[in-house]
């Protein structure tokens, strides 16, 4: 009869920290509840919110947004705040619209745009 001892197999990349292929971690798919006490949440839960209120939002999307107007067929359509809401409007991607309002385009979604700041361009395009 022989002992055998299996070899313990290591469960993340010594180099990066990953979990290596094959290995499921004991709290995938799992709610905080399942499996950490609740003084444990509170803790985390307090700690987070506290990252959050120190978090820099300069490198969040829309922190630096411009008032965007467009026109269609000489007639205002109102203020959206980014080009994010303004292509949401036009059913086009945002940086279309950009390209639009610092004059690298003529329309994007069928609406020429502006940025609001540039109103002697934009006023101009409205038929009364």
């Amino acid at each position: 009869m022989e002992l055998y001892i299996e070899r313990e197999r290591p469960v993340r990349n010594m180099q990066n920290g990953r979990f290596l292929p094959g290995f499921i971690p004991h709290n995938k798919g799992k709610r905080w509840d399942e499996w950490m006490s609740k003084p444990m949440r509170e803790k985390r839960k307090k700690e987070l919110a506290e990252s959050l209120k120190k978090c820099d939002h300069s490198k969040c999307g829309g922190h630096n947004a411009k008032m965007i107007v467009g026109i269609q067929n000489g007639r205002f359509i109102g203020p959206f705040h980014g080009s994010m809401k303004a292509a949401d409007y036009a059913g086009c991607f945002p940086e279309q619209i950009r390209n639009v309002c610092k004059g690298k385009g003529y329309t994007a979604g069928s609406i020429k745009w502006f940025y609001e700041e540039d109103f002697e361009k934009w006023i101009k395009e409205i038929k009364e």
